[in-house]
């Protein structure tokens, strides 16, 4: 059974049978949301996104597009955590996730997406 949220509720002002339980994780939802349509999305190394390999060993520095970007078969991303969590990992596409990556010579390899940054993109927010 689903309650649509009232305007009221969504704000945090008190009506019977106000839960506000309910209504903050209703709220961090629409956040989620609003931070998976802008700035996840613009970290999220996808496919056709230019990229820096900025950790690793053997690839470190390298530069080139990803051609494929997709979950770690040997990795269990969805086994522990709250759905919330398996949210925000694919959003974010990072952890748990392994990118393809071809460089202008022609080389191509996988490795861990948390390795990587895409082009362009502000990361000074992220510890």
């Amino acid at each position: 059974m689903t309650t649509q949220m009232t305007e009221q509720e969504i704000n945090g002002q008190e009506t019977p049978g106000f839960d506000p339980i309910g209504a903050a994780r209703d709220r961090a939802w629409v956040a989620i949301g609003e931070m998976a349509k802008g700035d996840l999305a613009l970290k999220r190394p996808s496919v056709g996104k230019g990229v820096k390999v900025i950790g690793g060993r053997k690839h470190k520095g390298k530069t080139g597009v990803v051609f494929w970007h997709g979950i770690d078969q040997h990795a269990q991303p969805f086994r522990y955590g709250s759905d919330m969590q398996h949210v925000m990992r694919q959003a974010r596409g990072r952890n748990f996730y392994r990118c393809g990556i071809k460089t202008e010579s022609g080389e191509k390899f996988f490795l861990p997406a948390e390795h990587v940054r895409v082009n362009g993109v502000d990361y000074s927010d992220e510890n």
